[in-house]
C-alpha cells in the first residue's frame, strides 16, 4: 500500500457502536488514508462486527463501502 498508493497512515474519523450486546458489538465508522505530506486521499464508511469468544475480543467482519480508489492522488 505504501508504494501502490503512497500511503502514510490511516485515521478513524468517526466511530459509533450502533448495536451492543454482551458478546458482540457492531461499529459504524469512517476512516481516511493519508499521504506522507499530510493530504487525505481516501475517506470511506465501514462496518466492523466485533465478537467475544472466551476471554478474547476480535474483529469478525470488516465491510467497507469503498468508492473506486484513485491511486494517482487526484
Amino acid at each position: 500500500m505504501r508504494q501502490r498508493e503512497n500511503w502514510h497512515m490511516s485515521t478513524i474519523d468517526a466511530l459509533d457502536a450502533s448495536l451492543v450486546t454482551r458478546n458482540k458489538v457492531h461499529f459504524e465508522l469512517t476512516f481516511s488514508r493519508w499521504h506522507p505530506e499530510g493530504r487525505r486521499y481516501w475517506t470511506v464508511p465501514a462496518l466492523w462486527i466485533v465478537t467475544k469468544a472466551g476471554d478474547h475480543w476480535g474483529i469478525q467482519v470488516r465491510s467497507l463501502m469503498a468508492p473506486t480508489l484513485d491511486t494517482r492522488g487526484n
